[in-house]
C-alpha cells in the first residue's frame, strides 16, 4: 500500500474499533408522562421487584436488530412503577393490574445508532408480568437517517 492509502486504511480500522467499543442500549424519561396511577388502591397487592428481560426490535428499510436486555421492574405500593435498565430508571405508573412506562431509548451497537419515543404496556398476574413495547424512532445506518419501528416484548417473575 501507498502512504496516504495505508494512513487511511489505519484511520478507518480506528474508528470502526472507537464504534465497536462503545456498544449500549440505554433509556431515559420520556417528555411525555404516564396517565396517573390508582394511587395503590387496587396495585398494592403487586408491589415488589420483578426480573425478566425485555426483548426489543428495531425494525427500519434495510436493517432488522435485535437486543434482548436484563430489566427489573418494582412496583411501589403507591401505584407507581420504577423501570431499571442497564442501571439507569424511569417512572411509569399501574392501575389495577395494567402497568404503563413511556420512555426514550438510544441504543448504539453494530455501527447503528437508534433513537426512540417507546411505550411500555403490561399486565400483571399473580407473581408474573407481561407485555409488550412499541414506539417510533430513527436509526442512523452508515450516515443516513431512517424511521424505524420499535416493537418487543418483557416477561418478568417476581423476584
Amino acid at each position: 500500500m501507498t502512504h496516504p492509502i495505508r494512513r487511511l486504511f489505519t484511520i478507518l480500522v480506528f474508528a470502526i474499533g472507537l464504534a465497536a467499543c462503545d456498544d449500549s442500549t440505554s433509556i431515559a424519561s420520556s417528555g411525555g408522562g404516564a396517565q396517573s396511577g390508582d394511587g395503590g388502591s387496587l396495585s398494592a397487592r403487586y408491589a415488589g421487584i420483578y426480573r425478566g428481560t425485555l426483548h426489543i426490535r428495531y425494525d427500519g428499510k434495510d436493517f432488522d436488530e435485535k437486543d434482548n436486555l436484563a430489566t427489573n421492574l418494582q412496583i411501589n405500593r403507591n401505584g407507581t412503577v420504577i423501570l431499571t435498565l442497564d442501571g439507569k430508571t424511569v417512572n411509569g405508573v399501574i392501575n389495577d393490574r395494567q402497568i404503563n412506562v413511556p420512555f426514550k431509548i438510544n441504543r448504539k451497537e453494530d455501527g447503528i445508532k437508534c433513537t426512540g419515543d417507546v411505550t411500555l404496556k403490561a399486565t400483571v398476574t399473580g407473581n408474573a408480568l407481561s407485555g409488550t413495547l412499541n414506539g417510533k424512532g430513527e436509526c442512523e445506518v452508515i450516515w443516513v437517517d431512517q424511521s424505524t419501528k420499535i416493537t418487543g416484548t418483557i416477561n418478568a417473575s417476581k423476584f
